[in-house]
């Protein structure tokens, strides 16, 4: 009976714990922060929207105190209509750049996807032509190299949604549960992409796996797909002991 008391007052502790760090907030990694950050510069200086912005693929650099965000095309557009967007973060403060930023601004003014430029008009043309209207700008499908070695693909599976055991570390080290793992993921999009609770409710759930990273630790990866203002395949991950959030991504338009 006393062991069942110690286990139900240890359970309470750590339910308490959760609830703390749920009200806290999500907590980002510097690298998600400057993206964050760049996203917002590009919605400020050009127009981009949660839905554009998921037709490009992004990477993160850091040289000291300054973070630098590139935004390339998904395989699915052209990088020559696109162009790329770059961001430089530092203190702060943020700095957008296109690459056309130096051509006629009516190339993509008109919103005319026949346009050799694309700015945010044709990409939310592009966007609601729906499948069938987009299949004439896809190419074929061109893997991607795994980035930073953190790409899932690259790393080993240990476990898979469903399961709730505790999972430990090698040096011991207690991590949490697919659960919470999904929790804060949930609470991370909202956050980052301005989603409402009911949005993130609706989002179909497609999976939460954990991966062992090269240099020992452990991060769950978990996956939705919503289906709101644009179909939208949301990416997060997340150190599974301290549940930083490590990277966020997302894709539209059927790409993802």
């Amino acid at each position: 009976m006393k062991k069942k008391a110690v286990f139900v007052l240890l359970t309470a502790m750590l339910l308490c714990v959760s609830a703390a760090m749920a009200a806290e907030g999500p907590a980002y990694s510097p690298e998600m922060q400057a993206l964050l950050q760049a996203n917002q510069a590009l919605t400020d200086r050009y127009g981009l929207t949660r839905g554009t912005l998921g037709l490009f693929n992004t990477n993160v650099e850091q040289y000291g105190d300054t973070f630098i965000v590139t935004y390339t095309t998904t395989d699915a557009i052209h990088e020559s209509l696109t162009g790329t967007y770059a961001v430089i973060v530092t203190d702060g403060k943020s700095s957008a750049y296109w690459t056309h930023d130096d051509l006629d601004p009516a190339l993509w003014q008109t919103g005319s996807l026949t346009s050799p430029a694309w700015g945010v008009k044709q990409l939310q043309a592009y966007l609601d032509a729906g499948p069938a209207g987009r299949n004439g700008f896809c190419l074929p499908y061109l893997s991607d190299e795994a980035i930073a070695n953190d790409d899932p693909a690259e790393l080993a599976r240990l476990w898979q949604d469903e399961y709730v055991y505790p999972l430990v570390t090698a040096d011991g080290t207690e991590a949490m549960d697919s659960t919470k793992a999904r929790a804060l993921s949930k609470a991370a999009l909202i956050n980052a992409y301005s989603l409402t609770e009911a949005e993130m409710n609706s989002a179909a759930f497609l999976w939460c796996d954990l991966y062992l990273r090269p240099n020992g630790s452990l991060m769950w990866e978990v996956g939705y797909y919503l289906d709101a203002d644009e179909e939208y395949n949301f990416y997060v991950t997340l150190d599974a002991v301290t549940g930083e959030i490590l990277s966020l991504s997302h894709g539209t338009g059927g790409i993802g």
